[in-house]
């Protein structure tokens, strides 16, 4: 029985490729980094690779590989960042970098850790009773914004 099993594995061709993109994945990869658009990248696949593909195509693919991506990371334990205040970011800084990724969960837990604020004693703008229809109340004015 066995040898009757390994002669189907054995006969069985190798399994192919997903995506006729996967060689290209990391060609992909720096020309999006660089800013490239889906368009430039089919273009450069087919002058530079001889790859034939449509804009869509490669549009999937890199999707497919950010999902895969932070399917990844998000599995990793993320250490809790410190709270610290960022000074406001000036023109010639990026205006993305590792460390300001914590800086807003760090602000964001602040925000979350906060006392709500207290409400003001304004009088209401309507009351409501669901045996009577709505009615504006004359006698009070809505606060101006």
């Amino acid at each position: 029985m066995e040898q009757t099993l390994q002669a189907i594995l054995d006969s069985l061709p190798p399994r192919r490729r997903r995506s006729k993109l996967e060689p290209y994945a990391a060609l992909i990869r720096a020309l999006r980094a660089r800013g490239r658009s889906y368009r430039e990248i089919v273009t450069i696949l087919r002058e530079r690779c001889g790859l034939r593909v449509a804009t869509h195509t490669v549009y999937h693919f890199v999707q497919a590989k950010a999902q895969t991506h932070t399917a990844v990371n998000r599995s990793r334990p993320h250490p809790p960042a410190p709270a610290r205040r960022a000074s406001a970011p000036s023109a010639s800084s990026p205006s993305f970098t590792p460390d300001a990724q914590d800086d807003v969960w760090a602000r964001i837990a602040a925000v979350k850790q906060r006392a709500p604020a207290s409400k003001n004693d304004a009088p209401k703008t309507f009351v409501y009773d669901e045996h009577t229809p709505l009615q504006l109340i004359a006698d009070i004015k809505p606060p101006k914004r």
